[in-house]
């Protein structure tokens, strides 16, 4: 990182920008250094010049003048030249050509550019310009370098070096993002550190700008400042551009600013404001517009009241003449929704915003914007009867909130949303069908299983007798969810087939694709992982011609979980990746809690060292979410830390979850795990007498016993609603391993290994030897109960070459005789068809 000390303070990083700046002064006459106000053009532009020991350098300020008349006569006081009438231009090139190599900067030209124009078709022979300016001066042989802001990196180093030395870390990194890389602000920010910390100057920037004045009178004195010469020299157009987009904290689709403002050329509009860096274009095929949180801030405290309320008028005409469209569509749109919604809300128009909310719902859902859904909802409902919205629509949003409120930790008490839409919503209508499916979900889950079958049976009637339309989709979802709460997976079949019936018969795939999720999910659960296998297949062709997100989003994690269970590793990775990008690019923390599940599942087979790393990540896209989802995730890491022999880790894990107190589906069964992998954790007198008891019982007696206890009973016993990953048989199998302590470390590709406390074993020049070993170690992880044939060793242990079969036996046969005098006899079986690790070693990969 590039440092260095001058009347501007020390110089922080952009090693980059500077090696641009310095090759653009080399090889042209003209170089202009864009980029929005505040973000260090100047500071730059001194920082450059000032080492550029071979030229002479002269600097004129032109941000202290304001009339263009004015330029050449402040060029001339910056020279040291008294003015001399008509020719102070020919003064002013004479006075350059008599100097070597001169370099002269022009800093702050946005504002005089046909002036800064005119001077440089003047004097541009003469001399080498740099120009620092928002907008290029679009001449020839100009060569333009923009300038962003600072990486984070750079941009926490920067206010280190302001305060003098290093501060609270996590209180920097929170505030350096939230000013997101402008060094201006940093430098401001750093300033008021004297008597806020960087947690009270963040918490007062989420209201104004005004924290980082100072009582300077320059126009960089102030971020206000700096932004209010930016805002005088832009038309009338692109501030009403900006004005729209100031409304929100995203970026938005240009159509909708279209849409907003009709008399306005928003596209000429645009160009004047991405030349002067105020508005961003994102990169990808559906580019969207946004700008900086310091331009928003600025521009709402800038912009007339009126403006923003025939903004926010013209929004709700729009979203209101979209609110037919499907919840997918909308999904692009949630924070606009809101706002809109919102104002519905404010305007007593509370039926429009109860449709409009209904439309909005699925597509927030999961997303950082649901609460506001949630919390929009509840007032809504609160303030309207069922009569004056219409008791179909009240009910559905019920029945929406109420499956918000039961994903999503709030106030709102999910059972008794699912009742009060179960009453509104009229006999034979779809409302009815959705509501008595929450309604299931939320008395399974407050412990309340007898009612609950009840209500199941007349779930079932009301499936079979509501008429087959498109809109009774999104109830046989909801239907085919309760029923697999209850673990009525025949009845959840039976839904899944009507459903796909429908969607098929209207060409819906959405529809089609969810049937096949729900079924394909609930032979996973089942332990029917061939079926599952059948039913992915039928997604994943579904899905084929879909957008790659499209294809994700509706997919989730199913696809490659199958993989996972017919040891496709690779196959299943890769999936993984992909989802996560996706997950992670679009803000879906629901998709990114179950693909990191999933990736924990994959680790647990392939590198089980690594398994905690994505349990956590899991637990901190539940946490503030799903009650369900923590506790599911929480149980994981209680699990994975019994493995990896953390006994203290595993019983505070388990502390932890019984102190929330919180009551999940089928308690009576998670009541029966914890129990069992408190005994696991620290055993004390006889196992619980239950199946989770006696199968962590026969995990101290080793593998056959585990997998004998099993077999006693019906997969589905196994089943843990909502825990789809990390099956406990094979978690019981891991801990089975674990509870014998033989251990075998070894390194990924080999060329070393450790057998309990024993010496450790070099083995890097022993080619073959390491590959059949770390094979015979990758399939005891993978869970393989077979042996390992001699074919298999020998391709393992010199893939691609031609041996004689008898030749091969013999190496085979030397290798592992080999490998058993170098400490691993006691770890290895001899069978009939082949070879294998004994079934209770625990492998430790190391690096």
């Amino acid at each position: 990182m590039n440092h260095s000390r001058g009347e501007w303070g020390d110089f922080v990083g952009r090693e980059r920008d500077i090696e641009r700046l310095n090759a653009a002064l080399e090889t042209s006459p003209l170089v202009t250094l864009t980029g929005i106000g505040g973000v260090g053009k100047t500071r730059l532009a001194i920082e450059v010049t000032s080492k550029r020991t071979n030229q002479d350098t002269f600097e004129v300020w032109l941000d202290q003048i304001s009339e263009p008349q004015n330029l050449v006569p402040h060029v001339l006081a910056a020279l040291g030249l008294p003015p001399a009438g008509q020719d102070d231009i020919a003064r002013i090139q004479e006075f350059l050509s008599e100097r070597q190599q001169p370099l002269l900067l022009l800093d702050n030209a946005e504002h005089l550019l046909d002036a800064v124009r005119e001077f440089v078709a003047y004097v541009g022979n003469h001399a080498t310009i740099l120009v620092t300016s928002q907008v290029a001066l679009d001449q020839p042989r100009e060569l333009v370098v923009p300038i962003a802001e600072l990486s984070q990196q750079d941009a926490i180093a920067l206010f280190h070096t302001r305060i003098g030395g290093p501060s609270a870390p996590g209180d920097v990194d929170a505030l350096v993002t939230a000013l997101e890389g402008l060094p201006l602000a940093i430098e401001l920010a750093a300033s008021r550190t004297l008597v806020l910390s960087p947690t009270q100057i963040l918490t007062r920037l989420e209201t104004s700008n005004k924290v980082l004045g100072s009582s300077s009178t320059a126009r960089h004195g102030t971020l206000d400042r700096t932004m209010y010469w930016s805002w005088g020299l832009l038309d009338p157009g692109a501030r009403e551009v900006m004005a729209a987009l100031s409304l929100f904290d995203h970026p938005l689709d240009p159509a909708l600013l279209e849409a907003l403002l009709p008399d306005v050329d928003v596209l000429e509009a645009a160009r004047e404001l991405t030349q002067r860096a105020w508005l961003r274009v994102s990169d990808g095929p559906d580019r969207k517009w946004s700008t900086l949180w310091a331009v928003r801030r600025f521009v709402r405290e800038h912009t007339e009241a009126a403006l923003h309320a025939v903004l926010t008028d013209r929004l709700t005409d729009w979203a209101l003449a979209h609110a037919h469209e499907a919840p997918g569509w909308w999904a692009f749109y949630i924070p606009e929704g809101i706002r809109a919604a919102r104002a519905l809300t404010q305007a007593g128009r509370l039926a429009d915003a109860a449709r409009l909310l209904n439309r909005l719902f699925f597509g927030a859902f999961g997303g950082t914007s649901f609460r506001d859904v949630l919390d929009l909802a509840a007032d809504v409902l609160n303030a309207i009867t069922p009569d004056a919205c219409g008791g179909e629509t009240w009910a559905l949003l019920a029945t929406k909130l109420s499956k918000g409120a039961f994903r999503y930790r709030s106030a709102h008490r999910p059972i008794v949303w699912s009742a009060a839409a179960l009453e509104a919503a009229p006999a034979g209508t779809v409302a009815r069908l959705g509501a008595m499916a929450q309604h299931v979900i939320c008395l399974v889950d407050d412990g309340l299983r007898d009612e609950a079958n009840q209500r199941l049976a007349e779930l079932a009637v009301l499936r079979d007798h509501t008429p087959d339309d498109m809109r009774v989709a999104s109830a046989l979802l909801d239907a085919a969810s309760a029923m697999h709460e209850m673990g009525q997976f025949g009845e959840l079949r039976l839904t899944c087939e009507r459903l796909l019936h429908i969607a098929r018969s209207a060409g819906n795939i959405d529809a089609e694709a969810r049937a096949w999720i729900h079924l394909s999910y609930a032979s996973y659960d089942l332990g029917e992982f061939e079926r599952a296998g059948v039913e992915v297949s039928n997604l994943e062709r579904l899905l084929s011609q879909r957008h790659p997100h499209e294809r994700i989003a509706l997919g989730g994690a199913v696809s490659p979980l199958v993989q996972i269970q017919a040891g496709n590793y690779e196959e299943a990775r890769v999936a993984l990746d992909e989802r996560m990008h996706v997950a992670r690019a679009s803000r879906d923390t629901a998709l990114t809690f179950f693909v990191q599940l999933a990736r924990a599942e994959l680790a647990a087979r392939t590198a089980p060292e690594t398994v905690r790393g994505f349990l956590e990540d899991a637990l901190s896209q539940a946490t503030g979410g799903s009650q369900k989802s923590t506790t599911h995730a929480r149980v994981l890491l209680v699990i994975d830390a019994i493995v990896m022999r953390q006994t203290d880790t595993a019983l505070q894990g388990l502390r932890t979850i019984r102190e929330e107190g919180f009551t999940p589906t089928n308690p009576e069964i998670w009541s029966e795990v914890l129990d069992a992998l408190e005994w696991v954790a620290s055993p004390q007198g006889s196992a619980p007498q239950t199946p989770f008891g006696e199968i962590v019982s026969a995990a101290a007696s080793g593998v056959a016993a585990v997998e004998e206890v099993i077999s006693r009973y019906p997969s589905r016993q196994w089943c843990i609603p909502g825990l789809y990953f990390l099956r406990f048989d094979q978690s019981a199998r891991r801990i089975a391993s674990n509870r014998t302590g033989a251990v075998l470390r070894l390194d990924r590709e080999g060329r070393e290994f450790q057998v309990n406390q024993e010496a450790k074993v070099d083995l890097s020049r022993r080619q073959a030897m390491r590959r059949i070993l770390v094979y015979l170690a990758q399939q005891h992880a993978c869970g393989r109960t077979t042996s390992i044939t001699v074919d298999e060793l020998v391709d393992a242990g010199w893939p691609g070459e031609k041996i004689v079969y008898d030749a091969a036996l013999t190496r085979v046969y030397t290798t592992i005789n080999r490998l058993r005098t170098l400490g691993i006899n006691e770890l290895l079986l001899t069978r009939d068809d082949g070879y294998a690790l004994t079934p209770d070693v625990l492998i430790e990969w190391t690096d």
